[in-house]
């Protein structure tokens, strides 16, 4: 993960230059990367962390060819996404898609579209979303990128998920988990997740406890806090399914003040 130290102390592009140099062995796609890395690492841990990082990681923009500012904008819609403000996420995702295309840069427009299919999710406007979602598929799976077309996977099937297709999105989450499986111990936690969310719809709760459980756990070893919290807020409402009225709000009131001190508004609203 990126020090956001090092970041600051960047006042020119002799300084960014030698920290690229030093760092990441000159290769500034590398550099992007591993900023790409360090803010899903804080997206899942704390969001006002997350909104600082990259506050800091914008002011090298200048820094940076200019092919490459693109990436940047994809930064800033993926943290409108998990903050909440698709619109503008839908906006800042749209035009990056746009740059990819333009420039014949096949595989960041698949991985630009892949963010884009839970924006569209939230937004309500779900054909868009599967179409999209199909169109990423479609490179990767051409491509054999294994891991991003299971991720793509995921996102289609939560689509399916909010149009209350459970079949299809159980479907889609078990093709995902075969992927998975083996290589990816975050994606398989997601998936768990996911998969609860349906369990949990077709009443399933005992199923649908045991896969929040085991999704929680992994991302409190990780110290994963923000993704830890949310599987803690889902067993919140298990447990008010199961008419445990007490428990349930308990631990929404102690996910609540979690959320909050994290800076995840949205969920905490949600909460």
């Amino acid at each position: 993960m990126i020090d956001i130290d090092k970041i600051v102390q960047v006042k020119s592009q002799d300084s960014f230059d030698s920290l690229i140099k030093l760092e990441y062995n000159s290769d500034i796609t590398e550099f992007l990367i591993d900023a790409s890395r360090s803010l899903n690492r804080l997206l899942s841990v704390d969001i006002s962390a997350a909104v600082l990082f990259l506050s800091k990681l914008n002011k090298l923009k200048n820094f940076i060819p200019e092919k490459l500012y693109y990436r940047l904008t994809t930064f800033q819609a993926r943290l409108e996404l998990w903050s909440g403000d698709y619109t503008k996420a839908l906006m800042h995702y749209s035009q990056a898609l746009d740059i990819t295309i333009e420039r014949r840069n096949f595989r960041a427009a698949a991985l630009i579209r892949k963010g884009m299919i839970e924006v569209y999710m939230y937004l309500g406007r779900y054909d868009e979303g599967i179409f999209i979602g199909k169109k990423a598929l479609e490179y990767f799976r051409k491509t054999k990128s294994e891991i991003d077309a299971a991720q793509v996977l995921t996102n289609i099937g939560n689509i399916y998920h909010r149009m209350d297709k459970n079949q299809q999105a159980l479907s889609h989450y078990e093709k995902a988990q075969e992927i998975f499986k083996g290589k990816n111990e975050a994606a398989m936690a997601i998936v768990d997740f996911n998969r609860a969310n349906i369990f949990a719809n077709l009443n399933q709760l005992a199923k649908a406890k045991e896969l929040y459980l085991k999704a929680g756990d992994f991302y409190k070893s990780k110290k994963m806090d923000l993704a830890w919290e949310q599987t803690e807020y889902s067993i919140a409402y298990i447990l008010y399914l199961e008419t445990k009225y007490s428990d349930a709000l308990k631990l929404f009131e102690k996910v609540y003040d979690s959320f909050v001190a994290l800076g995840d508004k949205k969920t905490a609203m949600v909460t």
